[in-house]
């Protein structure tokens, strides 16, 4: 479902229609941008077993959600990945290349570890970094990935203001099931755990 702002209660009719023959989990990125009417309609679907929920917003759940959706969500906050998550993740990453697209990936010490320092616990923002780091490779050859190339790679795409972010996750019951959909809020936020 869009969440650009130009989804609207039809759209969401819609997947509620497609709901009623199967079981439908609902994934909504950036749900801050939804009306107020339009959470609302979410939230009925939700407790009346339509479908089940999971939302993720870049804001304050408490501030950007209506109180009903809020008062019925589980939200969680989860932490940055750590420099061991963002090796492992590179690392499956670069076998990936190799195995799929044919991309021999040479990532020298260095460069691994500035790959994942820079990255601030994003496993998104790594991924999008080797990803440019092999965009135009040909399929067959060696790919040397030197610092270097990483520092550069990241001068183009600064790290945000905020250096780190916590994650967070709000989660809508409807009856026994439960759903996890992850969020990304500043930490400067003091909100309830």
């Amino acid at each position: 479902m869009d969440s650009s702002g130009s989804s609207n209660v039809s759209d969401i009719k819609a997947v509620a229609q497609d709901a009623q023959a199967k079981d439908i989990l609902v994934f909504i990125d950036e749900i801050h941008r939804f009306s107020s009417a339009q959470q609302d309609y979410l939230l009925d679907l939700t407790e009346t077993g339509t479908f089940d929920l999971i939302a993720a917003t870049t804001g304050n759940p408490y501030h950007v959600l209506t109180p009903a959706l809020v008062s019925r969500a589980s939200i969680f906050q989860l932490e940055p990945h750590s420099l061991e998550d963002l090796q492992q993740v590179v690392e499956r990453a670069v076998a990936f290349l190799a195995s799929q697209k044919d991309l021999h990936v040479r990532l020298k010490a260095d460069a691994m570890k500035q790959l994942i320092g820079r990255a601030g616990g994003d496993a998104r923002r790594v991924l999008n970094a080797l990803e440019t780091l092999v965009l135009g490779s040909v399929p067959g050859s060696a790919v040397p990935i030197t610092g270097a190339m990483v520092e550069k790679v990241y001068q183009a795409s600064p790290c945000p203001l905020i250096a780190k972010a916590t994650t967070t996750t709000t989660r809508s019951r409807r009856s026994s099931n439960r759903c996890a959909g992850r969020t990304r809020t500043p930490p400067s936020i003091g909100w309830p755990a």
